[in-house]
């Protein structure tokens, strides 16, 4: 029993977690420009530079969560 509670709680320790990062959106996509702090962040960097910079886009990553 011991030993599926361990495992239960080391599962939870490795919960995925989000990247937001803004790309141009012309071309095939991998001009990577900026990663948020958060969601907001990053559409708040594609309002302020989409005139500037032609179209972006946003791009959701998942990273996970380590003891770093």
């Amino acid at each position: 029993m011991k030993k599926y509670l361990f495992l239960l709680l080391l599962a939870g320790c490795a919960t995925p977690n989000y990247e937001y990062q803004v790309h141009l959106k012309e071309g095939d996509g991998t001009m990577h420009l900026y990663t948020g702090k958060d969601r907001a962040d990053a559409i708040e960097y594609i309002k302020f530079y989409e005139e500037s910079h032609g179209d972006l886009k946003l791009v959701k990553f998942k990273k996970w969560l380590t003891n770093n």
